[in-house]
């Protein structure tokens, strides 16, 4: 039987006894969300021995076949996955049954890192210095670098990485010739290699992932594994986090109450609260709590703390996908030569999506991209796009899809880096056991609209390349939707591109960061605006895009946050 995803949280308040509430005691830190970040913040401060933390995560510990980075394809459709879906849509997701697609978030140690595709970006320096003329002192690229550095352990020669950090860094294995292709169809349009996360992030390259031996490395892995045996450190996990206690006179935080087992817990905090649970889960907590937007939370009768813009401003990158039939084939690889290969940490089951290079660009090819391309290859086996398309998509479009060889088809993803569009999570009510609202309003910009037209034509263009035309590469779009528009005319794709654009499931803004309460949540310190012992550390403080994938950011945000608490609470004798 296949696996449904639930429609709320209920399973957690299973026979929970009524009118009861239990002392879990008291910590220094209490960190609710074992994701990326959460899972350093873990690790950093439960190494001061003195302090006594408590971890809660929602998710439990995960199997061991949540690291083989392959099955990855299936997580989205595990317990792993906390099951949300975003509202309808009027501009992407139109394929999607509803107009309404899947959003995934890890529910589980090490949170999106132990569910996601492994792909390791710093983003632009410009983003960070760009945080920083937003009012977030201490947050451009000079002042965040030492953090990325100082977590990052790659294992190929590359002088802007670490190499010494928990967090492992390796090529995507292994290398096909549809590399080749790909790398040769952009330096013909005048885009030539480079190390994305280096100097210029203008160009094409491999896939740096996150992968140890072929193994997954996850927050979990590389974070919340080595410090499991410090005395000073609570790890509960099955722990569903309600609302965070606060006192409604002097506004300061007392500690959290969850529910696990049936029972109903109150922990407290002598230093703070931080709230890592991601920048969905992290704002639901918030509002429950009686700080966000006063108008909604009057509505639900939720006793008014702080009035805060939180999930008011939910960003995110949108991707696009067009498919290609070619000769260069990938021959279809028994299950058991896979896993001869991943004992000896090589092949398909190594690689989370089979996705091979990346091509950054933009309108001028200078600067900070606009775009990410990404190369799916042809997988021998293992049908990405089956198993992502066929999730989501309508009934009548599904067997077209099913007809995709997986040896022959290879696709090119786009993705939209700096959308002018933004969304915005909101609870539905004040019972916790209700999912949050999340609404992307995807490409409602109109400059949305027109950047992903521009990255169909310039993906267009490399079809048209000379090294296209050697693999006699034919696009595939098995869809008659858009039939009524005159092919290959702006109004077909715009068609096209609102029926197939997806999120990429990387939610950023929700808290975001900034000096003004009426603006941001968060300080430059992540600590929330007017309320005292309380912080966020998750990509929801994130005030402006990332050029790339968010899960390196995240990591980044939970070093430094480390480093600040460290530093704030710490005697300078003990530095």
């Amino acid at each position: 039987m296949s696996y449904k995803s639930p429609k709320d949280n209920s399973e957690h308040f299973k026979n929970v006894e009524e009118g009861v509430i239990h002392d879990y005691g008291t910590f220094d830190f209490i960190i609710v969300g074992a994701g990326s970040a959460g899972s350093v913040l873990t690790n950093r401060l439960s190494s001061i021995s003195s302090w006594k933390i408590l971890l809660l995560e929602a998710g439990d510990e995960g199997e061991v076949f949540v690291d083989i980075p392959a099955l990855y394809l299936y997580l989205s459709s595990s317990k792993y996955n906390w099951g949300y879906s975003v509202t309808s849509q009027k501009y992407g997701c139109k394929a999607a049954i509803n107009s309404s697609c899947e959003y995934a978030r890890g529910k589980i140690l090490g949170g999106s890192s132990s569910i996601n595709g492994l792909m390791y970006n710093r983003g632009h320096p410009k983003d960070y210095d760009y945080w920083k003329q937003l009012g977030n002192p201490g947050w451009g690229f000079e002042d965040v670098e030492p953090f990325f550095r100082k977590m990052e352990n790659a294992q190929f020669p590359a002088k802007n990485l670490g190499h010494s950090g928990p967090l492992y860094i390796n090529y995507s294995t292994p290398v096909l010739p549809i590399q080749e292709t790909f790398r040769d169809a952009f330096a013909e349009m005048g885009i030539f290699e480079t190390e994305y996360n280096g100097e210029n992030q203008i160009g094409t390259s491999r896939v740096e992932s996150n992968i140890k031996h072929g193994w997954r490395v996850s927050g979990k892995n590389a974070y919340i594994k080595p410090a499991l045996n410090r005395k000073n450190l609570n790890v509960t996990t099955k722990a569903f986090v309600t609302k965070v206690l606060i006192d409604n006179v002097t506004k300061i935080v007392r500690g959290v109450r969850f529910v696990r087992n049936g029972k109903t817990f109150d922990a407290f905090a002598k230093k703070e609260v931080i709230l890592s649970a991601g920048a969905i889960n992290s704002p639901q907590i918030l509002m429950l709590s009686g700080v966000g937007p006063e108008s909604l939370l009057r509505k639900y009768d939720i006793p008014l703390i702080k009035n805060l813009p939180v999930g008011k401003k939910l960003l995110e990158h949108t991707v696009f996908a067009i498919a290609f039939s070619s000769n260069l084939t990938q021959n279809k690889i028994p299950l058991s030569v896979q896993i001869e290969d991943f004992l000896k940490g090589e092949g398909l089951l190594t690689a989370s999506n089979n996705i091979k290079c990346l091509g950054y660009m933009n309108k001028d090819y200078l600067g900070r991209p606009e775009f990410e391309f990404s190369l799916l290859a042809p997988t021998g086996g293992n049908s990405y796009m089956n198993k992502t398309l066929t999730s989501l998509i309508n009934d009548n479009i599904i067997e077209r899809i099913k007809n995709m060889d997986s040896e022959k088809y290879f696709s090119i993803f786009v993705e939209l880096l700096h959308a002018k569009s933004a969304g915005h999570v909101a609870i539905r009510s004040n019972d916790p056991k209700d999912f949050p609202e999340i609404d992307l309003n995807m490409l409602s910009a109109e400059e949305d609209m027109e950047g992903m037209y521009k990255a169909v034509e310039i993906l267009l263009d490399i079809s048209k390349t000379e090294a296209f035309r050697k693999i006699n590469a034919s696009m595939y779009f098995p869809f008659t939707g858009c039939s009524n528009y005159e092919r290959n005319s702006k109004k077909y794709w715009y068609c096209i591109i609102q029926n197939f654009s997806l999120p990429g499931n990387h939610a950023m803004g929700t808290t975001s960061m900034g000096y003004d309460p009426r603006t941001s949540v968060v300080n430059h310190e992540l600590k929330v605006h007017g309320i005292g012992k309380l912080r966020v550390g998750d990509c929801g403080i994130i005030p402006a895009t990332i050029t790339g994938h968010t899960n390196g950011p995240a990591f980044m945000i939970g070093e430094k946050l480390s480093s600040m608490i460290k530093k704030e609470y710490m005697p300078k004798s003990n530095m």
